[in-house]
């Protein structure tokens, strides 16, 4: 499923996507 995605877009995701990574790999880390 591919659309287009403007340059805001797409640097929204990739901050969401970081902030998931970490968070999730903290939470890792405390378990």
């Amino acid at each position: 499923m591919k659309r287009n995605v403007t340059a805001g877009e797409k640097l929204i995701v990739k901050l969401y996507d970081e902030m998931y990574q970490e968070n999730f790999y903290n939470d890792f880390d405390k378990n």
